[in-house]
């Protein structure tokens, strides 16, 4: 009986010092289960979150993808890349070389465009 005011000073020194944990503890105690399905419940939805997301921006990122192709098909005036590589490809034998001759260069720039000089090319190990 005489340790007993030492004893119950050191508890309340801890209930004092801990107390934020010891409040904690109580209601793990009392609510348990609840703080467990929780707990459960919001690693659950976390693992879903990981492994849904990814799948939803592969999916989103192949929509955009297929949107731009139809923009761009519609401003090239209807043009298949893909439907044309195709057929050329397969009406094409192996084998067969086909080559394209294109016309005779023109000059790039336009006559009106600058001042056009001469030059000769002067070899200096003559004398």
């Amino acid at each position: 009986m005489n340790n007993f005011p030492g004893i119950s000073d050191l508890i309340f020194a801890l209930i004092r010092k801990y107390a934020f944990i010891l409040i904690v503890l109580i209601l793990v105690i009392i609510f348990g289960d609840l703080f467990f399905k929780i707990f459960a419940s919001i690693f659950l939805l976390g693992i879903l979150l990981i492994i849904s997301v990814p799948i939803f921006i592969a999916l989103k990122v192949r929509r955009m993808t297929r949107q731009m192709e139809e923009q761009f098909r519609q401003a090239a005036g209807g043009f298949n890349y893909r439907a044309q590589s195709q057929q050329s490809h397969s009406s094409q034998g192996e084998g067969n070389v086909k080559v394209h001759v294109g016309s005779a260069q023109q000059k790039k720039v336009s006559s009106d465009v600058g001042d056009y000089v001469e030059f000769e090319e002067v070899d200096s190990d003559k004398k």
